[in-house]
């Protein structure tokens, strides 16, 4: 047996009379409209009546005002402009320094490379030197035929000598 919520709060004998409730509440309760989205005007701001007179010096304080803004804004731009101009001037002081080092820099490398290269030089001389040196002083192989009977020795054969300078 399967009951509805909608036939519970009927009564038996009407079907199509409006929902009857088991308990009655004792205040009409009423929800309040959503309020609007944004700033609300002051209630207790009185109504100003605009006259010749408001009118005019609220122009002049609005003509006062621009005077002003457009004054700071003119310093400001000043103030900005000579921060930029002495940004621009040290920008420029290092960059003379950096050409300065940069030069100093690259003399110092083509220096070091004349070196390098006369250091190679003299080692090439060194060397050859160095091999000519060792082919006149090397002795050669020499033969029994060549070789002359020692007095006072018996004869050897005599293959090779080395000379100990």
């Amino acid at each position: 047996m399967a009951t509805t919520s909608s036939n519970l709060n009927q009564s038996p004998s009407s079907s199509s009379a409006a929902p009857m409730l088991y308990a009655q509440p004792t205040k009409n309760w009423v929800i309040p409209p959503r309020p609007k989205p944004g700033r609300k005007p002051k209630k207790d701001a009185p109504k100003v009546v605009e006259d010749d007179t408001t009118d005019e010096a609220r122009k002049n304080q609005n003509r006062a005002s621009q005077r002003a803004f457009r004054e700071r804004r003119q310093d400001q731009l000043a103030t900005l402009q000579a921060r930029l101009q002495q940004y621009e001037q040290g920008e420029t002081e290092r960059y003379v320094q950096l050409q300065a080092i940069d030069k100093r820099l690259k003399d110092e490398n083509d220096a070091l490379k004349a070196e390098v290269a006369k250091l190679r030089e003299e080692n090439t001389r060194l060397n050859a030197e160095k091999a000519a040196h060792w082919a006149n002083s090397k002795p050669e192989a020499v033969t029994t035929d060549e070789c002359a009977p020692v007095a006072g020795s018996s004869r050897k054969r005599v293959t090779s000598t080395t000379s100990d300078a």
